[in-house]
């Protein structure tokens, strides 16, 4: 039987997007509010709607 290794929840998995620009819908809270976060600290222009 496989055993499965847990997931890193830790980091998110985004490909460099530094200098793109993104529409993260739902920002206020959440999900959407991490993605915002993530997206700005990997250098991209983020537009927010909440």
């Amino acid at each position: 039987m496989a055993t499965r290794r847990p997931a890193d929840m830790t980091t998110l998995a985004i490909p460099d997007l530094a200098g793109k620009a993104v529409l993260v819908t739902g920002a206020s809270t959440g999900i959407g509010a991490a993605l915002a976060r993530a997206y700005a600290a990997q250098k991209c222009r983020v537009a927010l709607h909440y």
